[in-house]
């Protein structure tokens, strides 16, 4: 039942991990990359070894045995390499949107959008629909960004905070501000990632139409205060990840942001006295977002929550039960939509890359901490990736405590 299946994961305390073996050649390893599930394949893409990644992977797992397949897709035009971007997936495309390039050692936020299609392995640069004098009055501007999250829910894809340029900082080294004179400049821009602006805001792009809107409308609910605003949370090097129920689920792309929830009568984020017996397992559908860098650069470990499928939407900090992930940066985070609940693994602070892993039941909201177990020893990483195929969670990637890429197989850690 429901209640027993909580009841064994509150008991579980220790997953069994190991690295799997290959049996074809497998991506170098890297940082900063994505990873994104498609039908139980990951597609990998981008990240920085020595140089920013523009190569698609896609890792297969049959039989205990993972077989990797690069992808040598057909461009329509030039693109920008790139790292610590966001990828989601959106009628068998995956959407590729902002990250860092390096032009002549400086660091430069991106805020172009790729599409790779899956079915015509196609890679094209999405562009926005002008009007017939070449302008497109409806689109907003949208700072060019890395670092951030995004989620798609339906046909649209949601962009929450990450880092831009300060062009204060680049005038004082650079002069006048122009872009084509600071990518090919070739003074090297020291420490980038405390120069620019740890951005706070909700946006959205269409997906079908191709037009970004600021989410606006929402009410923020943070430390008992009630209030309309555009202002949220500003954060950078967060994770994030979507929790749908099944019904949600199942309905993909028709999903509308501001519909009510149908299958749930009692909202809770309006009634107090939540039901205990209610059929659902879910109380909270949207976006759960966890840690980052706030705007001072200080490490957090809030777990706030965007509630979807309301009108206004509510982006609030539940009330959590157990010790909580320290606070942290660049760990992974992951909603498991068969055992229901989500992980938290890795990460990094001041003084500590971790090799951590924490749930959170999200019936119950209660963090659980996860002793690894298993053959090899596991390193600590940061800037990983991974991905959940049925009960298992895969990483790949990251940088280690000493400042080195770690082993380029793949860690799988069994969650049932």
């Amino acid at each position: 039942s429901t209640i027993m299946r909580n009841i064994l994961i509150l008991e579980v305390k220790s997953y069994y991990c190991k690295y799997f073996m290959h049996n074809s050649v497998n991506p170098a390893s890297r940082m900063g990359a994505t990873f994104t599930n498609y039908y139980n394949k990951l597609f990998l893409f981008g990240g920085l070894l020595s140089s920013e990644k523009s190569d698609l992977w896609m890792l297969e797992i049959r039989n205990k045995v993972y077989t990797w397949k690069k992808i040598k897709y057909s461009k329509d035009i030039a693109f920008n390499p790139r790292y610590g971007h966001t990828c989601v997936l959106f009628n068998n495309s995956l959407y590729i949107f902002g990250g860092n390039m390096n032009l002549k050692k400086i660091k430069y936020p991106l805020e172009d959008i790729l599409i790779y299609n899956i079915k015509t392995n196609t890679m094209k640069i999405g562009s926005f629909k002008n009007d017939k004098y070449g302008y497109n009055p409806s689109r907003i501007y949208i700072p060019q960004r890395r670092n951030h999250i995004a989620q798609a829910i339906g046909w649209n894809m949601i962009v929450h905070g990450g880092i831009d340029i300060s062009k204060e900082y680049l005038k004082e080294n650079h002069g006048d501000v122009n872009e084509e004179e600071i990518r090919v400049n070739e003074t090297e821009i020291k420490n980038m990632d405390i120069h620019g602006n740890v951005l706070n805001d909700f946006m959205a792009l269409d997906l079908i139409s191709f037009k970004w809107m600021n989410l606006s409308n929402i009410v923020y609910k943070i430390k008992g205060k009630k209030k309309h605003s555009i202002n949220g949370i500003p954060r950078v090097y967060h994770s994030s990840c979507l929790v749908l129920s099944y019904e949600n689920l199942l309905k993909g792309n028709k999903l509308n942001i501001y519909k009510k929830n149908t299958y749930v009568k009692d909202d809770p984020l309006e009634n107090e006295e939540f039901e205990e017996k209610q059929k659902f397992e879910i109380k909270y559908e949207g976006i759960y977002i966890f840690g980052g860098l706030d705007d001072y650069l200080k490490d957090t470990n809030n777990l706030f929550i965007l509630h979807c499928f309301r009108n206004p939407l509510v982006f609030f900090e539940p009330v959590i039960d157990g010790a909580p992930p320290s606070p942290r940066h660049l760990a992974v985070m992951n909603f498991n939509k068969i055992l229901n609940f989500i992980t938290i693994y890795g990460g990094k602070d001041l003084y500590n890359i971790y090799n951590d892993l924490f749930i959170l039941d999200i019936m119950n909201f209660q963090w659980i901490k996860i002793e690894l177990f298993g053959p090899e020893s596991i390193c600590g990483r940061m800037g990983h990736c991974g991905g959940i195929i049925n009960e298992k969670l895969y990483i790949f990637g990251g940088c280690d405590e000493n400042n080195k890429y770690p082993s380029a197989q793949v860690l799988c850690i069994e969650l049932d």
